[in-house]
């Protein structure tokens, strides 16, 4: 089993947080809102964005950017995309050199033209990490 972080508790992130669960990974979800990351945590359910839909009661959640970080060195991105430079250079210290980051996001940034991973290649390129789409 391996530790993984997602990193975006809307739909997107805590749907890729159930498969990476279901799939036998210890996953901790991180998100903004304190309201859903208390949900998820005490009903398993996420109804802003997944109506009455049930989550695996191990998958566990925290709006906690260290502790977030800290979990694994396995990090999901499911995070809006026109956010992601913004976000990424504000989190630069939490990575790990030895991170992977896998990206889910889609898209291209508005002010560069830049794909989702030439963005994180962008903001992180001082780091060694292994960046899967």
């Amino acid at each position: 089993m391996s530790k993984v972080t997602v990193f975006g508790a809307g739909a997107w992130g805590s749907t890729m947080a159930q498969v990476l669960s279901d799939a036998g990974n210890e996953v901790l979800l991180w998100g903004r809102s304190e309201d859903v990351i208390a949900e998820i945590n005490t009903s398993h359910t996420n109804t802003k964005y997944l109506g009455a839909h049930t989550l695996p009661h191990a998958l566990t959640a925290t709006t906690d950017l260290q502790q977030a970080f800290d979990f694994s060195e396995t990090y999901v991105l499911a995070i809006p995309a026109q956010q992601l430079r913004t976000t990424l250079q504000e989190w630069k210290p939490f990575f790990k050199p030895t991170s992977t980051i896998v990206s889910t996001l889609k898209g291209i940034e508005i002010s560069t033209q830049m794909r989702m991973t030439e963005v994180i290649e962008d903001v992180l390129g001082s780091h060694k990490i292994a960046i899967i789409t």
